[in-house]
């Protein structure tokens, strides 16, 4: 087979150039401070994720033409905005409740007034002293998608 350009290489380009475009200055010290985090590689790579928006939501899905139009772009927990990351993680008054319920149970307090970035620095650096406890709250909103998604 001849050597050339590939669709894979073109979209493995493209996402780089778009990585970069998303990251902004000062950036490479809060990856730093994220790989350096004394919590799960999972979690670190959730962050990762979350901060360049290269999570699956339905406004993502509908970007890379994996969800057709028809499809809702509405949140699958309350159904009330478009399923970004922002609105899924913070502003989602199903997410909301279930981060309460974390916060009480362990103590401490989170601001949903900060980007996402530090939220979720912050979020993560609360659990130092408890190794997997960030997981608690994905695996409850896995627990609430299921609801809900039941409930239909």
């Amino acid at each position: 087979m001849e050597e050339g350009y590939t669709t894979r290489e073109g979209y493995k380009r493209l996402c780089d150039e778009l990585d970069r475009e998303n990251l902004e200055k000062g950036s490479e010290e809060r990856f730093v401070s994220l790989w350096k985090m004394s919590v799960s590689f999972r979690i670190r790579a959730f962050g990762w994720r979350a901060f360049l928006d290269r999570l699956p939501t339905k406004i993502q899905l509908r970007k890379r033409i994996i969800t057709g139009l028809q499809d809702s772009i509405l949140c699958m927990l309350c159904s009330q905005e478009e399923e970004t990351i922002q609105h899924l993680l913070f502003n989602c008054d199903i997410s909301k409740r279930i981060y309460g319920e974390v916060e009480k149970w362990i103590e401490i307090e989170c601001s949903f007034e900060l980007h996402i970035w530090k939220h979720f620095l912050n979020w993560c650096s609360s659990f130092r002293s408890y190794s997997n406890l960030a997981s608690i709250y994905y695996i409850n909103l896995e627990d609430e998608k299921q609801y809900h998604f039941q409930q239909r």
